[in-house]
């Protein structure tokens, strides 16, 4: 057991490197995990969006149809965050 000791104590930049490498290596994986959560749900809003845009356009085409007077405001356009 001392002699474990002692290798630690003569090369503390090992165990240093290590504790280093560990940390860029969890901070990359968790950066990954954030960029990919991000991305999927800027396209679920993406989506949603287009979904609220395209039902505010049937509504419109069919008011028209029908000679009624079409009033309602177009779904707010998203602004984008990057």
């Amino acid at each position: 057991m001392s002699r474990h000791l002692n290798r630690r104590k003569r090369n503390p930049e090992i165990r240093c490197n290590a504790i280093v490498l560990s940390k860029l290596i969890l901070e990359k994986y968790l950066n990954n995990r954030f960029n990919a959560g991000a991305a999927k749900g800027r396209e679920e809003g993406r989506q949603q969006a287009n979904e609220e845009w395209h039902a505010w356009y049937n509504r419109m085409v069919e008011a028209r149809e029908l000679g009624e007077e079409f009033d309602e405001p177009p779904p707010a356009a998203p602004t984008e965050e990057r």
